[in-house]
């Protein structure tokens, strides 16, 4: 059976006052801080969410013995396109559009609807408070 790490985060957190990798000066994505481009996404999405995964570790996260999303180990980690995104090592992902991700045949139903959906909206816990990241989708 699956046995959390529980030292996951003393292991991989950010040193105190240190600032997570992913940071970037605002402006700097090439997909603009709130929006991704139509032309930049699709490739994304025709290549599969097996190929997207290659590329982004995660582990199971577990709240009193309940699956409650995937915990980030690393994201794109050598793709600077995803450096200012503000998802980091211990974030813990819970949802996708609203629609839930434990189990494949869950994440690919919230894969395929970023084909037509107007915005990618990723729910997320990080230090156990709730968040989200909204992009729009535009032309």
């Amino acid at each position: 059976p699956y046995e959390p790490d529980i030292k996951w985060e003393e292991k991989y957190a950010p040193l105190p006052g240190e600032q997570p990798r992913t940071q970037l000066e605002p402006g700097s994505s090439p997909f603009g801080l709130d929006s991704i481009r139509r032309q930049e996404i699709d490739p994304v999405l025709e290549a599969g969410l097996g190929a997207y995964l290659q590329k982004v570790r995660t582990e199971p996260s577990f709240e009193k013995g309940r699956f409650v999303g995937f915990r980030i180990l690393s994201l794109y980690p050598d793709d600077p396109s995803y450096a200012s995104v503000d998802l980091r090592p211990g974030d813990v992902v819970t949802m996708i559009n609203g629609l839930p991700i434990g189990r494949p045949d869950q994440a690919s139903v919230a894969w395929d609807t970023l084909r037509t959906a107007d915005e990618l909206v990723v729910y997320y816990v990080r230090d156990e408070q709730p968040k989200t990241l909204r992009y729009s989708i535009v032309q």
